[in-house]
This record gives C-alpha cells, structure tokens and sequence, in this order.
C-alpha cells in the first residue's frame, strides 16, 4: 500500500499529560489529574506514585548538592526525551506537570504554572498544612487542578 494512501498520525506539539500535587515534606502524592480514560488511569496509579516519590528525591538531592550557603537553588525542570516535568515548589507543596512536546511549552506556562499553585496554596492552606497522608483530597481540589490541566489544548495538529 502507497504510504501517502495511509491516514496521517497526528503530530503532537505540547500536551499537558499529568499535573502532580506532591506534600512537600513527606514527599507523598496528594493528587494526580490527568486526562486519560478511567481504565488507564488505574493502570498508572503505580507509576505515578514512584514518579512522585523519585521526583522529590531527585529535587532534595539536587538542591541539596548544588546550592551553596550564600546561594540557594531550586530544581525546576527535568528532561528526558520528549517529556518535560516542570516544578513549582510552594511552602508546603510541590505542583509538577508532566509535558510531552516537539517543539516548545507555550511561552506563559510557567508563569501560569506558578498561579495555579500559588491559588491553591491560598485556597487550600490549612489542608496542606496538616496533610499526613491519610487525609482524602478535597473534590473542589481535584475540580481546580482538572480545570488547569483542561485549558490546554492536549493535542495539537501539525500544520
């Protein structure tokens, strides 16, 4: 068969595949919203939780090792690949986006990245505070990261 008679896989430019709400000092998950169906979504529970775990190790151990007492680091970025996690660390939480793309983020990614979290953290201040571990997430906090993830286009065609 011509290869030009087969349909054309769509090229993905930026996709927004996971956001993750990490407690900053356990170092535990408090949330992960992604798109994907239900099914697959349970598949990755496992995934997503070592995701988390090793991302806080890899973020203390960093800045840990690389920041000097009159210059104090932050980890902001990893990248492998295709995939970007992009870092937000707020006083008591970790906000982490798990990006694919070929070209580039959207320029304000970071910045908007960055608000997110920071009105969570205003929203949500008591919870994170006290978060141990055994509490369940606040459905109005599943609803507001969801809505983040949700403003971006997660596929878009090459043109």
């Amino acid at each position: 068969m011509k290869k030009d008679l087969l349909p054309k896989e769509k090229e993905v430019k930026f996709s927004l595949e996971h956001l993750l709400l990490i407690h900053k000092k356990s170092g535990l998950l408090i949330k992960d919203v992604n798109n994907a169906p239900e099914w697959e979504r349970r598949e990755e529970n496992a995934r997503v939780e070592l995701i988390s775990g090793m991302l806080t190790a890899i973020k203390n151990f960093t800045e840990k090792v690389l920041s000097t007492p009159s210059k104090k680091g932050e980890l902001m970025e990893i990248v492998h690949s295709d995939y970007v996690i992009k870092i937000d660390t707020g006083e008591h939480t970790i906000l982490a986006a798990i990006l694919r793309y070929k070209e580039k983020a959207p320029e304000n990614f970071d910045s908007q990245l960055k608000k997110v979290h920071t009105d969570l953290f205003s929203k949500y201040t008591s919870f994170f505070q006290c978060y141990d571990g055994s509490q369940t997430c606040d459905d109005n906090l599943s609803s507001d990261l969801s809505c983040f993830i949700s403003s971006f286009d997660l596929e878009e065609n090459g043109d």
